[in-house]
């Protein structure tokens, strides 16, 4: 016993629950209100006067304090059935880890019981995960008959209950629960101890109807017996939700088959999309890992079943000396169950078949629609780029023509001051302020001076009328740039310095020599 404490200690402190501290705080419930431990004991009726009745007890009774575990450690019951239930499968145990740990010490429960509890812990989707088989030889009596512990854990399924209200396509009908079942044996008392972990309702009563049956008839209560009984429970609805999934496979390979391709002649890539969609290949995919879920919990089925027929064979004594010895229908009924996993996998791997090649079709309507599409979608690229060359081309006639007539003009420009000296001489000697007389004289007349008068003040306002457009025109530039993402850029820019005459003068003879994108292009820089 001390050793067994010792190694419990030890492995509590090891690193494995170190690392696993975090599930076991989703594991067990915090509030220590909220732990429930059930137990269900069964021991003999002994009258007042100390005579045995006939007959045995049963007291379901809860656990929420850890001297109630010291205490019922130590009675001399026949079996004690315990039960540590959650609410549902997303939910945590309710059981405190304290007292867990109190009700491992007391009745001196291997370590491997974490391995079992770790599942357990909170979660969005249930665990398959497979923890094997667990067996732990005791010490044995003078008769052969020896003491052992044993741990292992299975998956059944279960209608949930819930209502689809919103008639949700992917609504679950079915969950997927873990059960988890330690038993220890003790020769020297012939006490037996179980505990269930989130048992089904069947399976509980089942179990204390088997051992109700075996006291009654005074029978000894053989160990592998109620294991078989345990585990025979789980078959109920395996048919039926392995059906359910084969519907479903159906129903999308159905939806796949009948889908209409579309023809090469046809444009509209997106008609293909009212029939399938991406959602379908999803949908397929959680059919699929669902159907493989199975085939881990039936291998693990079946790894437990046998481990059961083995240590079934190796405790039974004999006929001699096994007391009404039924070891050999509990191994043919182990059998039995595992022929029956064997045909649930067996049809399972069929419905997975089924699933891969309904995906395949899936995939491959998928891939032959974004076909389709990629190449709707290179025919439209192509004609998007003609179209561009085409305007490319347009805009190069038009730049051609331009070029052309800026040639014009520039040339016209050119003529235009060439002749300006002597149209300007031609025209001040065919005015009335210039006289020739018949002997070729040229004379002027004496109020030719208001002609001077006239137009160099005339000049002088046009002169300053031109560079107040000019610096007009050039602080509204400096305004936009100034509001726009160029603000900075055109600090730097030399038209913001003030011109000077000759600048002016200049600014205007590449104007007239040569054409202009916009108003301001051309303009001097600032003379050093």
């Amino acid at each position: 016993m001390n050793s067994d404490l010792e190694s419990c200690s030890e492995w509590d402190r090891s690193t494995l629950v170190n690392e696993n501290y975090a599930n076991f705080r989703d594991t067990f419930c915090q509030d220590p209100a909220d732990s429930k431990l059930q137990v269900t004991r069964f021991y003999e009726n002994i009258a007042e006067d100390g005579n045995e009745r006939p007959g045995y007890c049963v007291h379901p009774s809860p656990i929420t304090f850890s001297d109630q575990i010291e205490y019922y450690a130590e009675q001399p019951d026949l079996c004690q059935v315990f039960g540590i239930y959650r609410k549902h499968s997303y939910s945590r145990l309710y059981i405190t880890r304290e007292l867990f740990e109190t009700f491992i010490r007391a009745y001196s429960i291997f370590p491997s019981i974490w391995q079992f509890v770790v599942p357990f812990h909170f979660q969005v989707r249930g665990d398959v995960g497979h923890t094997p088989f667990k067996f732990r030889q005791l010490e044995a009596d003078l008769q052969g008959n020896a003491s052992f512990e044993c741990a292992y854990s299975f998956h059944y399924a279960s209608l949930n209950h819930r209502e689809n209200l919103d008639d949700n396509p992917d609504f679950e009908r079915w969950s997927i629960r873990q059960t988890a079942v330690y038993q220890q044996y003790q020769s020297t008392n012939g006490k037996m101890t179980f505990v269930l972990i989130t048992p089904s309702d069947v399976a509980k009563e089942c179990l204390d109807k088997a051992v109700l049956c075996s006291r009654s008839a005074k029978k000894q209560l053989h160990a592998f017996d109620l294991h078989q009984i345990l585990i025979s429970t789980l078959h109920e609805n395996w048919g039926q939700y392995i059906q359910a999934l084969e519907n479903l496979v159906k129903d999308q390979s159905n939806h796949v088959m009948l889908a209409e391709v579309q023809c090469e002649t046809e444009s509209n890539p997106w008609r293909l999309d009212s029939a399938i969609d991406f959602l379908d290949r999803q949908r397929m995919r959680m059919i699929e890992d669902k159907i493989l879920d199975l085939v881990v919990i039936f291998e693990s089925l079946q790894d437990t079943l046998s481990q059961l027929q083995r240590q079934c064979c190796r405790q039974c004594l004999g006929p001699r000396l096994c007391e009404n010895c039924n070891c050999a229908t509990t191994i043919e009924e182990l059998k039995d169950q595992m022929r029956v996993s064997q045909s649930y996998l067996k049809r399972v791997e069929v419905v997975y078949k089924r699933a891969q090649s309904t995906t395949q079709l899936f995939s491959s309507f998928l891939d032959h629609r974004n076909a389709r599409m990629a190449l709707l979608n290179d025919k439209s690229l192509n004609v998007l780029v003609e179209e561009t060359k085409n305007e490319h081309a347009k805009m190069r006639t038009l730049t051609e023509t331009s070029a052309r007539d800026a040639t014009a003009v520039r040339i016209l420009t050119v003529i235009t001051i060439i002749y300006l000296p002597m149209t300007t001489v031609a025209n001040f000697f065919s005015t009335q302020l210039i006289r020739v007389d018949d002997s070729g004289k040229v004379s002027l007349i004496s109020e030719s001076w208001w002609f001077a008068v006239i137009t160099v003040p005339l000049t002088v306002v046009t002169f300053l009328v031109w560079r107040y457009w000019l610096s007009t025109s050039i602080k509204h530039r400096e305004r936009e740039e100034d509001d726009s993402s160029y603000g900075e850029k055109s600090k730097d820019m030399p038209w913001k310095r003030s011109l000077s005459l000759q600048q002016s003068f200049y600014w205007l003879g590449r104007r007239l020599s040569a054409p202009s994108n916009g108003p301001l292009e051309g303009l001097p820089m600032a003379m050093p």
